[in-house]
């Protein structure tokens, strides 16, 4: 997939390097699970094979340590140093070590001598058991508790990616936290950073739609007529979901930033009729009949306005290019918005404003 970003992140932490791995393997099968996630991994990488050394009990008896048996296989591979030579201007260190044919084979090192505090040897096969397996190449830590990365993609055509996170912070990650204790899991960031906007996007949607009653209210000098003209936004909202339900799309942040546009511009469509209501409203014709005549004059700019936005969002909606993608949910919902909106704003909003009457 190259670059493309996770669509499924999560962090798992834990003091203890075991249930992590643990825990970490557990949660990437309950991801596999489900249906339209795939390509599961972790952060974890493969390292370089590495010889464990593990004490038998006999050992603590005669006497040795596991850090004294370490240093004297370190000794016996690596190399003690035993004295330096100055040479011109560099320095060379000579260092002792077992000829490389008694150092090329798991049989060799069973075998390997270490001497006792006694003087005598004895096998490193009979004070220690030695596995071979693979060491960590890279360990994350976040406030000193290792951590590992699960991330997945996600086909969005079978599944909703935030109904996804939903899910799993509402069964799965509780599972695992009650069996695994000290086990912290934390959202990846790319969706914590989601969850910001959308919080930001509502208090700043709910801000505009604040100003925009204000600006009707004073002309008006109501409190209840620039909720009619404010009528359209809603219905402009609903137009961006029914669009992404019939053409099976999840909503995502750009679709919900198309709905917030949509709805500035289908209030511009309400305001059109406010201003031939205002020029208007001192004349003794009855109120349906001005709301006729305004709907009838204003209907052209109004369909107009429609019309030449939806030709220039045509070719976006159109593009198949995985480059335009994200690009679509935005479009789709500015235009379906722009739609509907229209539609309230010739229907909806003259109903409202009849039934309040010219007062």
């Amino acid at each position: 997939e190259g670059d493309v970003p996770y669509d499924i992140e999560f962090d798992l932490g834990a003091t203890d390097a075991d249930d992590l791995v643990k825990a970490a393997e557990q949660f990437k099968a309950m991801l596999a699970s489900y249906t339209g996630v795939y390509d599961v991994i972790d952060s974890a990488e493969v390292g370089k094979p590495e010889i464990h050394l593990t004490l038998k009990p006999n050992a603590e008896h005669l006497g040795i340590s596991l850090e004294q048996l370490s240093e004297q296989v370190h000794n016996a591979y690596y190399g003690d140093e035993v004295e330096r030579l100055q040479r011109g201007r560099n320095e060379v260190k000579i260092r002792v070590r077992y000829p490389r044919s008694e150092r090329q084979s798991l049989t060799n090192l069973h075998d390997l001598p270490i001497q006792l505090a006694d003087g005598q040897s004895v096998p490193l096969s009979s004070l220690a058991d030695v596995t071979l397996s693979n060491g960590v190449a890279k360990i994350m830590r976040q406030d000193r508790r290792r951590i590992l990365k699960v991330q997945a993609r996600v086909d969005t055509k079978k599944v909703d990616v935030n109904a996804l996170y939903d899910k799993l912070e509402a069964n799965e990650l509780k599972t695992l936290q009650q069996r695994y204790t000290g086990l912290s899991i934390d959202i990846g960031q790319g969706h914590q950073e989601q969850k910001e906007m959308a919080t930001s996007l509502q208090q700043n949607t709910l801000i505009s739609l604040l100003v925009i009653y204000v600006l009707i209210a004073i002309p008006f000098r109501s409190y209840l007529k620039p909720l009619i003209f404010l009528l359209a936004a809603p219905v402009a909202w609903c137009g961006g979901v029914l669009a992404h339900a019939a053409l099976g799309l999840p909503l995502s942040m750009e679709s919900l930033v198309g709905m917030v546009a949509a709805s500035g511009v289908v209030v511009n469509d309400s305001l059109v009729l406010l201003d031939y209501l205002r020029e208007h409203q001192d004349e003794d014709a009855p109120i349906a009949e001005l709301i006729c005549d305004a709907c009838t004059s204003r209907f052209r700019p109004i369909f107009l306005a429609f019309l030449t936005n939806f030709a220039g969002f045509l070719p976006t909606l159109l593009e198949t290019s995985p480059q335009a993608q994200f690009l679509i949910p935005m479009t789709l919902s500015l235009s379906a918005g722009l739609l509907l909106g229209m539609a309230a704003s010739l229907i909806l909003t003259p109903v409202c404003y009849a039934i309040l009457g010219k007062a």
